[in-house]
């Protein structure tokens, strides 16, 4: 029995760049956390010390977490997310020096989120580090369905490279 051959998705290039809705996502979840804080202090109008030391925490907390979110948004990798249709890359497209983040990427992105306009994915670098991008169409719109293509399609393995495929296909032959 013969196996159909499916088509493997195109080669793309795409751009990953800071993305503002993940600025403006990132700036309402930290808004909603300091007008609960914010009301949480007001509310009852008792003073004891054991409120207001909590308060300090939860103020303490919620800048650690905007800090966190705003190092997180500055440090988003700037370059281009590469599928020549056998491998994944990172190419970085900052000026100055190389971003270390850079090279070839172990498998596939994973998709996190997926809004059909933005798309949150995890990638796994040679090293295995993960890294986690956020791409919205808007940033090249005529290769976005390449993208999520290519992104939602596993690479196409011959019957003979692996041994459970190969299982399979006697199986059903």
């Amino acid at each position: 029995m013969k196996i159909a051959s499916r088509k493997s998705a195109p080669s793309v290039v795409y751009p990953a760049r800071r993305s503002v809705a993940l600025a403006w996502i990132l700036g309402v979840i930290l808004l909603a956390a300091a007008v609960v804080i914010a009301l949480w202090a007001v509310s009852d109008g008792t003073a004891n010390s054991g409120r207001y030391a909590g308060v300090c925490v939860a103020t303490a907390a919620w800048a650690l977490a905007a800090l966190a979110a705003l190092h997180f948004w500055l440090h988003q990798f700037r370059g281009d997310v590469r599928w020549d249709g056998s491998m994944w890359l990172l190419q970085s497209t900052a000026t100055g020096q190389p971003d270390p983040r850079s090279g070839v990427l172990k498998g596939a992105p994973r998709p996190l989120i997926d809004l059909q306009s933005h798309l949150w994915v995890v990638l796994t670098a040679a090293d295995d580090q993960r890294m986690w991008l956020w791409l919205e169409r808007a940033h090249h719109p005529q290769r976005w369905t390449d993208l999520r293509r290519a992104v939602y399609s596993r690479a196409d393995l011959g019957a003979g490279d692996d041994p459970a495929r190969q299982a399979a296909v006697d199986r059903t032959s």
